[in-house]
Formats: C-alpha cells, structure tokens, sequence
C-alpha cells in the first residue's frame, strides 16, 4: 500500500510540475549604448548590444533606435529561442548638424508565454 501511495505522489508531482505556469517576464541587460553615453560625432558608427534571459522560452525581439521625435535611425526585428539571448550589430550614424543629438534605443522581449519586457536606454551624438 505505501509503494501505491509513493507511486500516486510521483505520478502526481511530475504531472503538476509539467503544468506549471510561466508567470515570470524575460529579463534585458542592455551592454551599449549605456544610459547617458556620448558617442563621438567622429565615430561613424554605434554599437548595440544586450542580452536577454527567461526561465522557459524567448519568443521574439524588436528593437528600435529612434530621436525624442519619433524619428526611426535603426530597427531590428527577430525570433528568439532558447532561454539567453545575446544581441550586438551596430548601425551608421549619418552626419548631423552641429548639435548634440539625443536618441533612444528600445528592446522589447517576448517570452513564448506572452510576457514582455521592454529596456531603453538614452544616449548621445556628439557633434
């Protein structure tokens, strides 16, 4: 009778742990461009590199690199597996007037669950 009930509980253990639920959002380390960097006007180009973790799946990424007027500079979209994710790819920046440009780059992640997360970080061109 006790190797029944033992038997019963594993069953049961196993079988509810298999229904268990994702209730947690993916998680987004942004490396570059940090929050209140300034990218040299001579640099012809900017870095963007993040990664990305969940306890089950990631699903989808969309990226996006754009000024305080909506204007779009970049923009990335893809399908994501696996429980990390390590992004870097980089864009040209186009010659610019004498000001500091201020841009924003966004990352929304998506777990296979549903659940986002979105990560921005504001940095600047310099002249």
């Amino acid at each position: 009778m006790k190797l029944v009930c033992l038997g019963v509980l594993v069953i049961l253990f196993f079988t509810q742990c298999s229904k268990f639920e994702d209730t947690e959002k993916p998680i987004i380390t942004i490396q570059s461009p940090l929050n209140h960097d300034t990218i040299p006007g001579a640099v012809s180009e900017v870095t963007m590199q993040f990664t990305a973790t969940d306890n089950k799946s990631l699903s989808s990424l969309i990226l996006e690199i754009t000024d305080s007027n909506g204007n779009n500079y970049f923009s990335d979209t893809k399908s994501i597996f696996g429980t990390n994710y390590n992004y870097k790819n980089s864009f040209i920046i186009a010659k610019h007037s004498s000001k500091y440009k201020e841009l924003i780059m966004t990352v929304h992640i998506i777990d296979e669950t549903k659940h986002e997360a979105i990560a921005s970080s504001t940095f600047l061109i310099a002249p």
